[in-house]
Order: C-alpha cells, then structure tokens, then sequence
C-alpha cells in the first residue's frame, strides 16, 4: 500500500513536540488504526522510522515524535535534557495521545502504543494509568529497571548530583532521579489489561530480561512474551525485521487488528 508523511506538531501545554507520521493511502473520510511510538533514552523519533514504513504499507497509520529533552541529536522538540523525567515523558506521551485521538484519520479505539527501553517503559505506565486510551501494547527492551537502577546509583535523596552524565555524557538533572522515588512501575503497569506484546533479547546486557519476565507475570492472561535470540539491547537490523513478523501476526491475532499480507 502506497503512504505518504507529514510532520505532526503536537503540545504538551506550551511546549511544542515534533513528530512524523507515516499515514496510508486510504479513501476519504476512513479511520485507521494508529500506532504511537516513543523512542528510547539518548535516542529520537527516527529510531522508529523502519516500523514507520512498515505498518503504513500496511494500511496502518503510524506517529513516531521527539521526547521534549529527550535526546542528544536530531530532537526537534522543545525542551532541555536536565528537565527531562520518566514522569515529564509519561505527561508528554499521554499528551499526544489525547491530541491524536482528535486527528481525522485515527480511530480512536483502535491506539496501539509502541514503546522501545525507556520509551517502553514510559508506554506501560501510561497504558496502565489510562487504559481507556489505549487498545494495544507493543514493548521492546522496555527500561522496567529505571527505579532500581536510579535508586541503585544514588540510595537517598541526599546522594543526588544536581546533574549528572549518563549515557554517551547526555546530561540529565535531579529530577531524573528524584521522579522516581515512590513510582510503583509494576504496581502501575499492572492497570492495563488489554493485549500486551513484549520483545526482548536473551543476551540484552542493559535490561536483563528478568523485569520483562515479570512484566509478563504481571500482564498474565493478556501478554504475549517472545523471546529475541541474541539481538542485544537495541535489536540489530535482522531483530528489527524478525520484531516486525512478529507484530505481523500479533496484531491480527490477539490484538484484533486486521495487518493484510505484503511480500517484503
């Protein structure tokens, strides 16, 4: 199916958000389904542009956008590094996803939220926080471990820089950290109860794949958990492709969204 995009600017208050969506040829006036994609940490929107293209010849709309602060490069979005959060991301994405509800080419019971490690995390607490906005759940490598490895890193309040590098020296504020203190994410995840997809890799060495496990355990009777073979943390360019034949047959299947067949 032939699709075109188009930068979508959504707000979160007076902050500005860019994003791209990938929108498939279809007759006037007909909703699609619509998946939303949040990158992860120290990454931004295109990091979901391979599944952009994917689900749009698909007949699926796709909306992939920048976190406000949220990366070191190619961010179009407003915002700075050091007032970025979990919780800032969890205000941003529930923002666009109540805008993208209004877009005429959406059906609104039909949002399946995307996330990847952080932005995967992010999308969990957000679907289990609003699970009225939120028809399905697709999660790779989702960074469940934030909290524990926050609290790890600094055990009190008291230990907390007022900033702080981390990965690739992106330069993170307090309030990274101190966001986390009293966040129940498994507590919190454990509000949706629709149909869940997690990936992850048996050789992911930046989020064991135990919290994933536990997610699942936490989404038992809903949740489709697969298992990547060696494709680390950020799957190479074959788990992209071997991540998106899954979703293929999730999506029609235990999601109930129709996905129709294309050779690649």
């Amino acid at each position: 199916m032939e699709y075109t995009t188009k930068e979508v600017w959504c707000h979160d208050g007076d902050t500005r958000i860019y994003g791209l969506a990938f929108l498939p040829e279809v007759e006037d006036g007909r909703r699609v389904p619509l998946v939303i994609f949040s990158h992860g940490f120290g990454t931004n929107h295109a990091s979901g542009s391979t599944y952009g293209r994917h689900f749009a010849e698909r007949g699926i709309a796709f909306y992939e956008f920048d976190f406000p602060g949220g990366s070191l490069g190619g961010n179009r979005s407003d915002g700075d590094p050091k007032d970025e959060s979990v919780a800032t991301e969890m205000q941003d994405l529930l923002a666009v996803v109540e805008q993208a509800r209004q877009w005429d080419f959406v059906d609104p019971e039909r949002i399946v939220l995307f996330g990847q490690s952080q932005g995967g995390c992010v999308s969990a607490l957000v679907a289990g926080k609003h699970p009225g906005y939120v028809h399905a759940l697709m999660l790779e490598y989702p960074a469940l471990c934030i909290k524990h490895d926050a609290e790890t890193r600094y055990p009190g309040l008291k230990d907390i820089p007022d900033t702080n590098a981390m990965f690739n020296g992106m330069v993170v504020g307090s309030r990274y950290y101190t966001d986390l203190r009293g966040l129940d994410i498994y507590g919190t995840i454990a509000g949706y109860d629709g149909p869940v997809l997690i990936l992850h890799s048996n050789d992911d060495t930046i989020v064991d794949i135990s919290y994933s496990e536990r997610a699942a355990q936490e989404y038992a009777g809903h949740c489709r958990f697969h298992v990547m073979q060696g494709h680390g943390h950020g799957f190479t360019q074959d788990g992209d492709y071997r991540a998106m034949e899954v979703m293929d047959a999730w999506l029609p299947g235990e999601a109930g969204i129709d996905v129709p067949s294309l050779d690649r």
